[in-house]
């Protein structure tokens, strides 16, 4: 296992769940937007009932911000909403 030292942010995402696309696909689109960019992903989940799931990305030291945000200023086909977030020292 790879460590990778993390800037101490993330990006959280929350998508609505596509009847039209698998939600496995739908993360999967996600992961391939940003792992390039060398974010690491750090998991996932859905509240049941809601129809709305989110992905989570920690952004290693040295990760051009502005370069994620362009790369998720795209139209998917379906609803999502990125925000950043900061890690905390539990």
């Amino acid at each position: 296992m790879n460590i990778v030292e993390v800037e101490g942010v993330y990006v959280w995402i929350e998508y609505e769940v596509s009847a039209a696309i698998e939600r496995s696909e739908q993360m999967q689109v996600f992961r391939n937007i940003l792992e390039p960019l060398g974010l690491v992903y750090s998991g996932s989940g859905c509240a049941l009932g809601t129809g709305w799931c989110d992905i989570d990305f920690d952004v290693p030291v040295g990760t051009d911000l502005h370069a994620i945000r362009d790369a998720l200023d795209v139209d998917l086909g379906f609803a999502f909403v990125a925000k950043p977030g900061y890690l905390s020292e539990d």
